[in-house]
């Protein structure tokens, strides 16, 4: 009988999809950032997991370029990393790309790239009427 060694190390089994060895990176990157270790290093491994396709960590580095978080705040990288997430059908990437046409951070506001980027989320029916007045409306702002 094979034994899974994520379940008897105490590891997470990586996700379907995902190599592990970049799962590994991004972790590393994580923990060198949370824990306060060192964010350069963090970066280093965050922007590697990245470049070579982790969709987790391609989003997260968006992050950290839209807020400034151990790099130097750049609004149009972290649009092109949450594309690159999005791309990879990381659905979280989706929201924060019809935030970033939503609120014009990056990428001229536009209120109908925000709402299909968010509809990619939920059909039609899931988004309330409101929100969807609010996104069509922005246009003219």
């Amino acid at each position: 009988m094979k034994t899974n060694k994520a379940a008897t190390s105490g590891r997470k089994p990586h996700k379907p999809g995902r190599r592990p060895l970049l799962h590994s990176l991004y972790e590393l990157a994580i923990d060198f950032a949370i824990l306060g270790r060192d964010t350069e290093q963090g970066f280093i491994y965050l922007r590697k997991a990245a470049e070579n396709g982790d969709p987790e960590a391609q989003h997260k580095l968006g992050s950290w370029y839209e807020y400034g978080e151990g790099v130097q705040w750049n609004l149009t990288e972290a649009f092109n990393w949450f594309m690159r997430a999005a791309e990879s059908g990381f659905s979280l990437a989706y929201w924060s790309i019809g935030r970033t046409y939503a609120e014009g951070k990056g990428v001229q506001r536009n209120g109908k790239k925000a709402l299909g980027w968010f509809m990619r989320l939920a059909g039609p029916r899931t988004i309330p009427q409101r929100i969807q007045s609010i996104c069509l409306g922005l246009n003219g702002v």
